[in-house]
């Protein structure tokens, strides 16, 4: 059993593709979000061909099943968390950069007016 469920996990991890999978994928289109750990065990037991099996009838298959939606749901939580992160970075990194922009402007627009102000009779 242990062995079998190595092999699932390794599975999984090489199934992830976290670049392709992208974590705004989830929110951005969810019906194209597929379970990983759920889909792994299905193709590795094979349990969409119709033809009955006897180890989806054992409790090791299913307390599996249930451990790896439960690991699908802490997977998508973690997406979502990072969606969240990387949007509120990015919506901080564009705030920052408009302030920095306004105040800058401002204070470079009375510079400027302020230099159009001097006399410079006196200077040359």
């Amino acid at each position: 059993m242990i062995r079998v469920t190595t092999s699932i996990v390794q599975a999984i991890l090489v199934d992830l593709q976290i670049i392709q999978n992208n974590p705004f994928s989830i929110i951005t289109s969810p019906d194209t979000y597929n379970p990983p750990f759920t889909n792994s065990l299905d193709v590795w037991y094979n349990v969409t061909d119709g033809i009955p099996h006897h180890h989806e009838e054992s409790w090791g298959f299913i307390g599996l099943a249930i451990l790896f939606a439960g690991f699908d749901v802490l997977y998508s939580m973690f997406r979502l968390f990072a969606a969240g992160l990387i949007g509120g970075t990015m919506i901080c990194v564009c705030m920052t950069a408009f302030l920095w922009i306004v105040v800058t402007l401002k204070y470079r627009w009375q510079m400027l007016k302020r230099f159009g102000e001097i006399d410079w009779t006196i200077v040359c």
